[in-house]
């Protein structure tokens, strides 16, 4: 440079000075714009998501209702609270118990067409008794008794099963009947956060308030543990974004407000 420069005449020399001085500014900001581009980019594509994000899960919210709803109409409905609480009495009379435990399934299977989410509904009475309806064959079968516990409802996860639980009793005095389970679809409730566009999203999952995976594009997940990087940015109540680095990755992570139950959704 040094040895060029003093060799070239007048205009080369101011040529060069110009070039330098318009160009050296135009690539600085020519590169500005597209650092600011690219982050509104960024900023307009995560709004857009969770605005996406935001109406998905409203309709998840609204199918654990309608779930919910099942579990309270089967408790209020008059062939279920009559024959549980004459159960005890058909026990010597085979045949009355039969019709008994059929006139249960046909109601069940009533409830369980209502909604494509449910594959099959369970009821265990205080005697021990149980009556199944079962829409389509599930393996491990619904095993209504590792689900029980001290609560009037809840939900519960675990391999192969999504499983609302809720205890049944009776009117008007609300003694306790026994335990109803809704084992749900976890490929219907997959499908509806799948709307989520995943060339712009690369994982999302649905999980509940333990982080445990309810629903994700790979089954052989469902009811496992979230592991890092999305873990370490689950468990806060409401709405957030985080860039993390686990490794050489990086990642932008979204967790979702929890809904009615507990569940939360993630994305990365």
């Amino acid at each position: 440079m040094k040895k060029w420069y003093p060799r070239q005449n007048f205009h080369s020399k101011l040529m060069f000075l110009f070039l330098t001085l318009i160009l050296i500014p135009v690539i600085f900001l020519s590169i500005m714009e597209f650092s600011y581009a690219r982050r509104i980019l960024a900023v307009k594509t995560n709004d857009y998501l969770k605005n996406l994000a935001s109406v998905t899960l409203s309709k998840i919210d609204s199918t654990v209702t309608d779930i919910e709803n099942v579990a309270f109409y089967i408790n209020g409905n008059d062939t279920i609270q009559t024959s549980l609480k004459s159960e005890q009495e058909l026990s010597d009379d085979r045949l009355a118990y039969y019709r008994l435990h059929s006139n249960i399934r046909e109601i069940l299977s009533s409830y369980a067409l209502l909604r494509q989410e449910i594959n099959a509904i369970s009821i265990r009475s205080d005697s021990g008794r149980e009556y199944t309806y079962t829409k389509i064959r599930i393996s491990p079968p619904l095993d209504i008794r590792e689900y029980i516990r001290s609560e009037n409802q809840y939900w519960e996860v675990s391999k192969g099963h999504i499983v609302l639980m809720k205890k049944l009793y009776g009117f008007p005095y609300k003694d306790s009947l026994g335990y109803v389970a809704l084992d749900v679809n976890e490929k219907s409730l997959y499908d509806i956060i799948s709307d989520i566009d995943l060339s712009q999203t690369g994982n999302v999952f649905l999980v509940n308030e333990e982080g445990r995976i309810l629903a994700a594009s790979s089954r052989s997940l469902t009811g496992e543990l979230l592991e890092e990087p999305y873990i370490s940015c689950f468990g806060e109540k409401e709405a957030f974004y985080r860039d993390v680095k686990i490794g050489d990755q990086y990642y932008s992570i979204y967790n979702s407000a929890a809904i009615s139950n507990g569940w939360h959704m993630m994305r990365s």
